[in-house]
């Protein structure tokens, strides 16, 4: 993988304050400034009145880029308690109308998001847009970072066979020690508001999804990350057990993001062993983001851990 931008690079060398933009980005109504988190550097978007004040990725950075790259987006929002009804979204606006490349639905307090989009030739000729949509004018537009923004390009064509046995494996991942409560790792993301823990058995890692209130909490994985190419499959295998009671009906689910279709959902006993998978089509690839793993309504308060997490070429 060839990376083409990649916007950590750019903050490097632009001061900390406001910050009025420069030929790759610039805002869009609001205000952005450059502020330092942790020792590094990430872009703040406030004070913003309308819901399409936001970010715009500038023709000068797309008009260098090719179709079939990859574009993504991470950040987090700053906000204080969730608020329903509204969404962010990556826009290609045009005289005409407007698309939505990327959309992130699952909006709470301080949480992490990611965009991710296979750039077509439309995408390249027009400004890209970064900001929110509400369902109601009372909703106010909030407060969101950007801390990066990769533009990548597969160095194999496109329907080259993947050589890659393996793109992610749990017992491989060597920051699950440090997965905090909540947290994430880079491939691995929680959704909605669980409380992740680690368990050791046997000497190896365990993720314990617990203190769940909805059937949409529960782990992304992150597999806009993982560079997928086109012009292959990937199973996705998600192992472990119910951890104490599981209420009648319940079942575990695995659903494509951005959209959230359910995929491989399974029926699930209490403190019984489940096997979750799925086989991600060629023809996914360019609009899946990432998989989750949660439940249905009925189970939204069950706790699952899982022990083994794959992700694998299936040619």
């Amino acid at each position: 993988m060839e990376i083409l931008f990649y916007l950590q690079d750019e903050l490097n060398t632009i001061s900390k304050g406001l910050f009025a933009g420069n030929r790759y980005i610039k805002p869009s109504g609001g205000l952005l400034h450059i502020v330092e988190i942790d020792g590094t550097k990430t872009i703040l978007l406030h004070g913003r009145k309308n819901t399409l004040d936001g970010l715009v990725i500038q023709p000068a950075l797309l008009s260098s880029l090719k179709a079939g790259d990859r574009l993504t987006i991470t950040g987090r929002l700053n906000i204080s308690e969730t608020t329903d009804g509204w969404c962010l979204v990556l826009r290609r606006y045009e005289e005409d109308g407007f698309a939505n490349l990327a959309q992130y639905n699952n909006p709470k307090e301080d949480s992490l998001f990611v965009l991710t989009c296979i750039l077509d030739d439309q995408d390249l000729h027009n400004p890209l847009h970064i900001h929110s949509v509400s369902w109601s004018d009372w909703i106010k537009p909030i407060d969101f970072f950007i801390d990066n923004i990769i533009v990548s390009r597969q160095q194999t064509v496109s329907g080259s066979r993947d050589t890659r046995q393996k793109l992610y494996s749990l017992e491989d991942d060597m920051y699950i020690g440090e997965l905090p409560s909540g947290g994430y790792t880079r491939y691995l993301l929680a959704s909605g508001d669980p409380v992740f823990s680690i368990v050791d058995f046997g000497g190896k890692k365990n993720i314990r999804v617990g203190f769940r209130k909805n059937d949409w909490d529960g782990l992304d994985i992150r597999l806009s990350l993982m560079n997928l190419l086109p012009g292959n499959r990937y199973k996705i295998t998600a192992r472990g057990y119910i951890d104490g009671t599981a209420p009648p009906d319940a079942q575990l689910t695995l659903q494509l993001l951005p959209t959230c279709e359910w995929r491989g959902n399974k029926i699930v006993k209490s403190n019984q062993d489940f096997i979750l998978t799925y086989i991600l089509s060629e023809a996914e690839i360019k609009s899946v983001s990432g998989i989750r793993i949660a439940s249905n309504a009925q189970a939204a308060e069950m706790t699952f851990v899982l022990n083994r997490l794959d992700v694998v070429v299936d040619n």
